[in-house]
Parts: C-alpha cells; sequence; structure tokens
C-alpha cells in the first residue's frame, strides 16, 4: 500500500508541472506589425463588407438599408450610394451618411497605416487623397433626382458638414 501512494504521488508530481513546459516559449511570441509599407494593396471587398457589418447594423443605425460603393485608384475617386428607409428624417440620413464617409476612410486606414483616421472635423488620410461623392437616397429610390435626400461632392483634402440636399458641395 506505501508503495502504490508513493507512486500515485510520483505521478501526481509529474503530471502537475514539476516538468518544463513547453507549451509557449516567450522567446518565440511575436509582435504585430505596425510599421507603414509602401504599396500595399488595399483589399476593397472587405473594406465594403466592413462599411456593411458597422453600418448597416439596425441596433446602431436604424435608418441604414444599403451602402453601394465605387472605388477608383487609378482616378482617386471614390463614391458612396448610400440607402435609408424611406421615413428617415433627411438630418438623420446626412449625419448618417457623414459617419459611413468617414467609415470609409478608417476600414481603408485599417489595411493601410499610412492614412490617419478620420476625425470630428476630417474625413481622414485615404480622403485627402481622393475625391469624394456620397449620393443619398430613400428605400428603392435609387437615382431618382427628386427623391435624392443628398448628393455632394468633396474634393481631395476637403471637410465639409453635409446637408439635406446638398448638391455638388464642393466649394459650393
Amino acid at each position: 500500500m506505501k508503495k502504490m501512494l508513493i507512486l500515485i504521488a510520483g505521478c501526481i508530481l509529474f503530471l502537475s508541472g514539476c516538468t518544463k513546459s513547453n507549451i509557449v516559449a516567450p522567446s518565440l511570441a511575436v509582435e504585430p506589425e505596425t510599421d507603414i509599407k509602401e504599396g500595399i494593396e488595399i483589399d476593397w471587398d472587405q473594406v465594403l463588407a466592413g462599411l456593411d457589418e458597422t453600418f448597416i447594423e439596425p441596433d446602431a443605425y436604424p435608418m441604414g438599408v444599403e451602402i453601394g460603393a465605387v472605388i477608383d485608384p487609378g482616378n482617386k475617386y471614390a463614391q458612396l450610394t448610400i440607402q435609408v428607409k424611406e421615413d428617415t428624417d433627411p438630418d438623420d440620413a446626412v449625419a448618417y451618411a457623414m459617419e459611413v464617409a468617414k467609415g470609409l476612410n478608417d476600414e481603408v486606414a485599417t489595411q493601410d497605416f499610412k492614412y490617419e483616421r478620420s476625425s470630428e472635423k476630417s474625413f481622414g488620410g485615404f480622403l485627402k487623397d481622393y475625391t469624394l461623392q456620397v449620393m443619398v437616397y430613400p428605400e428603392g429610390q435609387y437615382f431618382e433626382d427628386d427623391k435624392c435626400i443628398m448628393d455632394i461632392t468633396v474634393r481631395p483634402g476637403e471637410y465639409v458638414e453635409f446637408t439635406p440636399n446638398g448638391k455638388s458641395g464642393s466649394g459650393q
């Protein structure tokens, strides 16, 4: 019986960690890369999926229905077409559009650290390089000019507050 207890005690000591752990060696820990690298190719599908995931969210943005985007890196042009619920107040719709525009920048900045994130008075670093057109329509009424809540074009680096029925707002 005494030998059995010594054997069990030995097994318990062996299994309880009296040996060197090889699960994760601290010398192999990897630090995240945050260096700015040149020539990063933006994954536009991921950017658009991120916009949908963030802004087509009924609890946070109950007015949001659909976000469409056209990005033309060659011409440095970005277009957002935003659909909101039909009964959305125009002021709420353009405030939502401001958030989506800044969100576009921030999704790009997540992939390429050379772009600064948006702030209260800036669309962010990506939109300092790109012309941005934002159009807002009630649900199911895309491109019906008389139903357009807002259609505004913002030049690269410019910051403007969106307003309902804002037409081609860059500097006008």
